[in-house]
């Protein structure tokens, strides 16, 4: 009995040798691509003097904490736009995301698909972010998410640059 058992074993463990390794690189091969960052995708240490025209500043479009929006572009009419948040104090929810969504609707967790990634909240003081071309001609809403708390932590409406070449706001 013993002799069969070492046989079985033997021929169990002879497959598994050969088995384990090529499933292993199947898996590898079988998972999906690492994804691509967007040229959206994160925060730039942008030089806003290449962003010399101040299209929007307002202290009030979020809620507590005080976050202070500015809304630059690089010419007149805008081709590119850089969003600087001057955060004031420090965010109280965990790892701040920020979104720019193409809607004025109040925000919901998850974000939709739609949504464009931004970049991190790191702390207090200016951050610069690259915005879409949709916020040239489509008023939007930013969205601070906590994925840790599930949640849209605070959120505010930004006009489309275009509203201010026509003397829209």
């Amino acid at each position: 009995m013993i002799n069969s058992l070492r046989k079985r074993h033997r021929g169990i463990f002879g497959l598994l040798a050969i088995a384990l390794p090529l499933l292993f690189i199947a898996a590898l091969l079988a998972r999906k691509p690492v994804p691509k960052m967007s040229e959206y995708s994160l925060a730039t240490e942008t030089d806003a003097s290449g962003f010399p025209h101040l299209l929007y500043s307002s202290g009030d479009n979020f809620a507590d904490p005080l976050i202070v929006t500015y809304l630059r572009s690089d010419s007149l009419p805008a081709a590119n736009l850089l969003l600087q948040l001057d955060v004031k104090e420090h965010l109280q929810a965990p790892e701040p995301l920020l979104y720019w969504i193409r809607s004025s609707k109040t925000a919901e967790f998850p974000p939709p698909a739609t949504a464009i990634f931004l970049g991190s909240i790191r702390g207090k003081g200016l951050q610069d972010f690259t915005l879409p071309s949709d916020a040239q001609e489509t008023d939007g809403r930013l969205v601070i998410y906590s994925f840790p708390w599930k949640k849209a932590v605070m959120s505010a409406t930004i006009p489309s640059a275009i509203s201010f070449a026509t003397g829209g706001r």
